[in-house]
């Protein structure tokens, strides 16, 4: 099953892309933080944003984890079991 994805209007030209790669990307050009964060929760769509506030909130934190050097924001996605496969194979 593909992830769906809930774009915030920092990052509305990712969703036309996913969406263009087939992927279901909804795209809120104007929606409060709070709005966003309790659409995502109830439609079970991964938030993409840009906004650094917004990845600090606890239902978020707990999805995703920042690089302490760079501060980059990543979450685990769908793949990272058949990655893990694949290297205890080896």
């Amino acid at each position: 099953m593909k992830p769906r994805f809930l774009a915030d209007c920092n990052v509305g030209r990712l969703a036309r892309w996913l969406r263009a790669l087939g992927y279901d990307a909804s795209y809120h050009a104007r929606i409060g933080d709070s709005e966003l964060v309790r659409e995502a929760a109830a439609e079970n769509r991964v938030l993409l944003t840009r906004d650094r506030d917004l990845t600090k909130r606890r239902v978020i934190q707990s999805r995703y984890s920042e690089c302490p050097q760079c501060g980059r924001i990543y979450w685990a996605g769908t793949h990272w079991q058949r990655m893990r496969e694949v290297l205890l194979g080896l």
